[in-house]
Protein backbone atom coordinates (compact mmCIF):
# COMPACT_ATOMS: atom_id res chain seq x y z
CA UNK A 1 0.00 0.00 0.00
CA UNK A 2 1.10 3.54 -0.68
CA UNK A 3 2.56 5.84 1.96
CA UNK A 4 3.22 3.23 4.66
CA UNK A 5 3.79 4.77 8.05
CA UNK A 6 3.11 3.89 11.64
CA UNK A 7 -0.36 4.56 13.07
CA UNK A 8 1.31 6.24 16.05
CA UNK A 9 2.88 8.74 13.67
CA UNK A 10 -0.47 9.19 11.96
CA UNK A 11 -2.13 9.92 15.31
CA UNK A 12 0.67 12.28 16.27
CA UNK A 13 -0.10 14.35 13.19
CA UNK A 14 -3.36 15.18 14.98
CA UNK A 15 -5.56 13.05 12.78
CA UNK A 16 -8.27 11.51 14.85
CA UNK A 17 -9.52 7.92 14.81
CA UNK A 18 -6.38 6.08 13.65
CA UNK A 19 -7.95 2.64 14.27
CA UNK A 20 -10.97 3.57 12.12
CA UNK A 21 -8.69 4.82 9.37
CA UNK A 22 -6.64 1.63 9.40
CA UNK A 23 -9.82 -0.44 9.05
CA UNK A 24 -11.13 1.76 6.23
CA UNK A 25 -7.86 1.28 4.38
CA UNK A 26 -7.98 -2.51 4.82
CA UNK A 27 -11.57 -2.64 3.53
CA UNK A 28 -10.66 -0.48 0.53
CA UNK A 29 -7.61 -2.62 -0.24
CA UNK A 30 -9.82 -5.73 -0.16
CA UNK A 31 -11.78 -4.12 -3.01
CA UNK A 32 -8.67 -3.20 -4.98
CA UNK A 33 -8.56 0.46 -3.99
CA UNK A 34 -5.10 1.49 -2.76
CA UNK A 35 -5.18 4.73 -0.78
CA UNK A 36 -2.91 6.31 1.79
CA UNK A 37 -3.94 6.65 5.43
CA UNK A 38 -4.67 10.32 4.81
CA UNK A 39 -6.87 9.49 1.82
CA UNK A 40 -8.74 6.88 3.86
CA UNK A 41 -9.26 9.50 6.57
CA UNK A 42 -10.52 11.97 3.95
CA UNK A 43 -12.94 9.43 2.51
CA UNK A 44 -14.63 8.87 5.88
CA UNK A 45 -14.48 12.56 6.79
CA UNK A 46 -16.28 13.37 3.54
CA UNK A 47 -18.86 10.64 4.10
CA UNK A 48 -19.48 11.92 7.62
CA UNK A 49 -19.82 15.48 6.35
CA UNK A 50 -22.44 14.35 3.83
CA UNK A 51 -24.45 13.17 6.84
CA UNK A 52 -23.88 16.52 8.59
CA UNK A 53 -21.66 14.89 11.21
CA UNK A 54 -18.15 15.48 12.43
CA UNK A 55 -17.04 11.82 12.42
CA UNK A 56 -19.53 8.99 12.26
CA UNK A 57 -18.78 5.69 13.94
CA UNK A 58 -17.90 3.02 11.40
CA UNK A 59 -20.51 0.41 10.60
CA UNK A 60 -19.60 -2.99 12.08
CA UNK A 61 -19.99 -4.73 8.72
CA UNK A 62 -17.17 -4.33 6.17
CA UNK A 63 -19.56 -4.52 3.22
CA UNK A 64 -21.58 -1.62 4.62
CA UNK A 65 -18.38 0.36 5.22
CA UNK A 66 -17.36 -0.25 1.59
CA UNK A 67 -20.76 0.94 0.39
CA UNK A 68 -20.32 4.16 2.38
CA UNK A 69 -16.92 5.10 0.96
CA UNK A 70 -16.72 3.42 -2.43
CA UNK A 71 -17.30 6.41 -4.69
CA UNK A 72 -15.11 8.79 -2.66
CA UNK A 73 -12.32 6.25 -2.35
CA UNK A 74 -12.36 5.38 -6.05
CA UNK A 75 -12.08 9.08 -6.88
CA UNK A 76 -9.09 9.39 -4.54
CA UNK A 77 -7.52 6.33 -6.17
CA UNK A 78 -8.05 7.83 -9.62
CA UNK A 79 -10.66 5.29 -10.72
CA UNK A 80 -13.89 6.63 -12.18
CA UNK A 81 -16.91 5.78 -10.02
CA UNK A 82 -18.50 3.71 -12.76
CA UNK A 83 -15.30 2.10 -14.03
CA UNK A 84 -16.84 -1.35 -13.70
CA UNK A 85 -20.16 -0.32 -15.26
CA UNK A 86 -21.10 -0.81 -18.88
CA UNK A 87 -21.52 2.97 -19.24
CA UNK A 88 -17.81 3.43 -18.62
CA UNK A 89 -16.68 0.52 -20.79
CA UNK A 90 -18.68 1.90 -23.70
CA UNK A 91 -16.61 5.11 -23.78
Amino acid sequence: MADEFDLTEFASRRFEHPEDVARIRVVLAAHGVDVSLVEAWLAWRDHSAEMFAGWLGLPPDDDRLWACVESTARALDGVPHCATCSCYKAR
